[in-house]
């Protein structure tokens, strides 16, 4: 059973019993586009934002939140072949996608349920993180930025973090040091978005990134805007610390070319954007990016 509502240009979705069910069964509220053949599902236990089905070989995955519009889970999703799940069909309500689904990986698990077994793979993830911003510059359009536009939008995160949570005003110098060193102009094009371990699963030997629906918070329109593969690898790095592994140097010899001045000033931004988030949602993680602050600030 699916039930929605339309706010403010959103739609909200609540999933329950087997709604695979009813779209097939042919509830008019939906159009299905591709060509699934499932007809009924069980629930994946355990995910926090959106409700996931397992059904034969397929996933069904039901946004909780979207926009109209295109959604970049499945325009990603259309593009790319190589490293990912691979796309099988969507669902619309009108101009909102509510869904995606894609093959299912049997005993596929994600790599920060895999966390203390990723030491000895870090240099192949770098390479298929690699191969997945190759891929997807190939297929969607490329353009450059320049350090005073993304300058801008840090300091605007950095003052709004700095609002919410003032424990991040001690690290304004931090900021100040390492946004100085961009470099004037740099390329972006289409990226992850939200590139951590939980967004890898690893089955049969290889990895398969998933969930290309970009940070959630983030109206949909930016989300498709062309970023820096820097920020993918931010979060990578990121989420190796959370993970407890000193791993980043491997991946990123194994990634290639990497902007160092470019990737810093992305690091910088994700740890003060965890300090904002842990102190109001995870106070007991807070250590965690204070520590990473407090060794970028003693090197600075």
């Amino acid at each position: 059973m699916i039930d929605f509502v339309i706010t403010d240009g959103r739609l909200n979705q609540t999933v329950s019993s087997d709604p695979i069910a009813d779209i097939a069964a042919g509830d008019s509220r939906f159009t299905l586009h591709g060509a699934p053949a499932s007809t009924t599902g069980t629930r994946i236990s355990g995910e926090q934002t959106n409700a996931s089905y397992i059904a034969g070989d397929e996933v069904w995955k039901f946004f909780s939140s979207c926009e109209e519009g295109v959604h970049p889970d499945v325009e990603i999703s259309r593009a790319i072949t190589r490293n990912v799940a691979g796309y099988l069909g969507h669902i619309t309500h009108g101009d909102f996608t509510t869904g995606i689904i894609y093959r299912y990986l049997p005993g596929a698990q994600d790599c920060w349920e895999l966390r203390d077994q990723m030491a000895g793979h870090a240099e192949e993830l770098g390479r298929v993180i690699s191969e997945l911003h190759h891929d997807l510059a190939t297929a969607f359009p490329t353009d450059t930025n320049s350090s005073d536009e993304l300058k801008q939008q840090l300091y605007h995160r950095l003052d709004m973090f700095c609002e919410r949570s003032p424990v991040v005003e001690q690290f304004r110098d931090l900021a100040d040091a390492t946004y100085a060193d961009l470099p004037a102009e740099f390329p972006v094009q289409r990226i992850h978005g939200d590139l951590h371990l939980g967004q890898i699963l690893y089955h049969d030997q290889k990895f398969y990134v998933i969930d290309f629906e970009g940070e959630p918070t983030i109206p949909l329109a930016l989300r498709r805007l062309p970023d820096s593969p820097m920020r993918d690898l931010a979060g990578m790095l990121r989420s190796f610390d959370y993970a407890g592994l000193s791993v980043g140097a491997d991946f990123l010899a194994a990634y290639g070319e990497v902007e160092q001045a470019l990737l810093q000033a992305y690091v910088v931004d994700k740890v003060l954007y965890e300090i904002d988030y842990e102190n109001h949602h995870r106070p007991d993680w807070l250590s965690i990016p204070l520590g990473a602050a407090e060794r970028l600030q003693s090197q600075a």
